[in-house]
């Protein structure tokens, strides 16, 4: 190990913002020590450059303008990117309570239902040749992987036949 866990910390942070506890994982990986681990995090806090809160909203407003991503899945891309439960409910219920004004559509219900016809919109080409039951039956599954709430993409649905 040539690098100190600061220098190894600063190069994973260059490429792409990372949780507190990604940031962890990848440090114990690399073999330094649960002290040096938690010096370099803390080190990190103070410096703001680890903020789970920051890194949830970003990711929330990316993938709501860009994904596209229903409610379920972005809360599920948060978790897997090692963001806590609280930070997530905490940062959604801010988004949707309000102060959505960063958002492209939202996690509202207006929004997902916005972002839910877009989505069909896109895929009417493509199924085209399908028999009604078979493209809604396949609508409602790629729907359901974005993370879309079954009552909102049957709404949704009712405008496709």
């Amino acid at each position: 190990m040539s690098d100190s866990p600061k220098e190894y910390a600063f190069r994973l942070l260059n490429f792409r913002d990372r949780s507190e506890k990604q940031l962890r994982n990848k440090l114990l990986e690399k073999g330094y020590t649960e002290a040096e681990t938690q010096q370099t995090i803390e080190y990190l806090k103070e410096a703001g450059l680890i903020d789970d809160s920051r890194l949830a909203l970003n990711l929330l407003m990316y993938l709501d303008g860009t994904k596209m991503a229903g409610t379920k899945k972005a809360a599920d891309t948060l978790r897997r990117r090692g963001i806590e439960d609280n930070i997530i409910q905490e940062t959604l219920s801010t988004l949707i309570n309000g102060s959505s004004d960063v958002l492209l559509y939202g996690y509202c219900r207006e929004g997902e239902i916005e972002k839910a016809k877009i989505f069909v919109k896109k895929k009417e080409d493509y199924l085209k040749n399908n028999p009604l039951r078979v493209k809604l039956n396949k609508l409602y599954g790629m729907l359901l992987r974005r993370g879309f709430d079954a009552e909102i993409i049957a709404e949704v649905l009712k405008e496709v036949t």
